[in-house]
């Protein structure tokens, strides 16, 4: 059975507080953040909703696991399992053996005998309980409203769960959460170009570089002078097979770094932009101009893991 002491301690904690903690356990980041202290109750609010979102991603896992196979609605009848410490461990137990990404079942266990197992596994009313899940989602959607900007501090909780699909492999669901991190954003998400840049950065990486050049563009009408949006919409449209549109829209991206007084991508991004025009170059077989390119690259920084990438694709092109 789960650890008995951790578990007793974790009973102390009240909703709020074990989803504070399982925050911080299913994301790696602190909650609160030193960073994010100017946003105070309402970004505290969105991070406990993240975790909420993070039970509802995994909600066919574990009701698979404890109310189909271990059978809770039969077992919770057992005086064995009477007392709150003894019934999460014993969920602790079968949750241990899911790959969740957490450290520790404990949490979670204890956060699912608080919000109410019954409710959970549907065992007084075999009503669905996805619906009940869905609702506490709602519920903690709700509190994450910040009414002074006007908008869903909400927004940032559903973009965590998008690019945490992406890294699932999960698109669709991934594209889906994306919407909704826009819905509940309004304004402020919709026309932030970075947000629609990360998105399509991760549509480019995830295959879907179709979708990656329809949404790129959204981010170039937002932010047309931003180098790194030009060099995603080049690469997008070289993955999409476009190359002579790829290769205008990386030329425009290193044209705008050259003049950028400021650059929020670093070092390593300017070399980034310009090995991505090496490779549209070379699959068109314009090998001096990608020559002229890593001449560049050399100039920005000659020590650079970046120059002999793109010396390999010229050899290999």
């Amino acid at each position: 059975m789960g650890d008995n002491g951790e578990i007793d301690a974790l009973t102390e904690l009240d909703v709020s507080e074990l989803l504070a903690r399982l925050y911080t356990e299913a994301t790696g980041k602190e909650f609160g953040g030193d960073n994010f202290l100017a946003i105070g109750l309402y970004w505290s609010t969105s991070q406990r909703l993240t975790a909420i979102l993070w039970l509802s991603d995994n909600f066919e896992k574990i009701y698979n696991a404890v109310c189909v196979e271990w059978r809770y609605c039969e077992k919770r009848r057992d005086p064995r399992l009477s007392d709150v410490t003894s019934l999460a461990g014993g969920i602790a137990d079968i949750i241990g053996t899911l790959s969740l990404g957490i450290p520790t079942p404990a949490t979670v266990s204890v956060l699912l005998v608080k919000l109410g197992m019954d409710r959970f596994c549907g065992c007084v009313d075999g009503a669905a309980s996805r619906l009940w899940m869905d609702s506490v989602v709602d519920e903690w959607e709700a509190k994450a409203a910040d009414k002074q900007s006007g908008y869903h501090r909400a927004y940032y909780a559903w973009w965590w769960l998008c690019v945490k699909n992406f890294s699932d492999g999960k698109i669709d669901e991934a594209q889906k959460h994306f919407k909704r991190a826009l819905r509940l954003g309004g304004k402020e998400a919709q026309n932030d170009g970075q947000l629609w840049n990360e998105y399509s950065w991760k549509l480019v990486e995830a295959g879907c570089a179709t979708e990656a050049v329809d949404a790129v563009k959204q981010a170039v009408k937002l932010s047309p002078n931003d180098p790194a949006i030009w060099d995603t919409l080049g690469l997008a449209l070289l993955r999409a097979g476009r190359i002579h549109e790829s290769i205008n829209a990386l030329t425009r991206s290193v044209d705008l770094d050259r003049a950028a007084e400021s650059r929020w991508y670093g070092l390593s991004g300017q070399l980034e932009i310009r090995i991505h025009l090496v490779e549209a170059y070379v699959s068109v077989n314009l090998v001096d101009e990608a020559e002229d390119v890593v001449e560049d690259m050399v100039a920005i920084d000659s020590s650079s893991v970046w120059i002999a990438r793109a010396r390999q694709l010229i050899d290999e092109g």
